[in-house]
């Protein structure tokens, strides 16, 4: 456990939650960039529902792929004045 998170009540019943979540704000404003990161992840991990939905995930992956894909050269870039004028004339189509 982060040591500056250790004077947090561990039972909600012990306080009202709004008054628990500040204490638990407070603290983490404490804490330094490395420290919050950390208990981002933690807190992530221990959570039993994923922060993103299925699609989300699948977007997810298919960018990280495609950017891969431009960094070893097997996928050309598209400049954003041809991305813009394509949706621009979709746009119209409709």
């Amino acid at each position: 456990m982060l040591p500056i998170l250790s004077g947090v009540h561990t039972a909600i019943e012990d306080a009202d939650m709004a008054t628990l979540l500040e204490e638990v704000e407070s603290k983490v404003e404490q804490l330094s960039v490395n420290d919050r990161a950390q208990l981002l992840d933690m807190l992530i991990a221990r959570s039993d529902e994923s922060p993103l939905g299925d699609v989300e995930s699948a977007w997810i992956d298919e960018a990280e792929a495609r950017y891969d894909a431009y960094l070893a050269g097997r996928r050309p870039g598209v400049s954003a004045t041809s991305v813009f004028q394509d949706a621009a004339a979709l746009l119209n189509e409709s």
